[in-house]
């Protein structure tokens, strides 16, 4: 079992390397979880998820036109 943080970092790495594997790019990621977005953006810092964020920064690299956003819970249909 994972804390929900924990989920939703593991949810952006899944996501970044589902894209590398389809070979999309201009693809916008949008997450309702503000700290891991903060994280991600290196404005916060929680030491249970570095080692996830650094490799969704890694793997971030090899993707071209894409970004992560943090968008509101209401606005994010697609999660819920």
């Amino acid at each position: 079992m994972v804390d929900s943080l924990l989920a939703e970092t593991l949810g952006l790495r899944w996501g970044i390397q589902s894209v590398l594997d389809l070979q999309f790019s201009n693809v916008v990621f949008e997450i309702d979880a503000s700290v891991v977005v903060k994280c991600y953006n290196g404005l916060s810092t929680i030491a249970s998820i570095i080692p996830f964020i650094s490799d969704c920064h890694d793997l971030f690299g090899n993707l071209d036109g894409c970004s992560v956003s943090f968008v509101n819970r209401s606005c994010n249909v697609a999660a819920h």
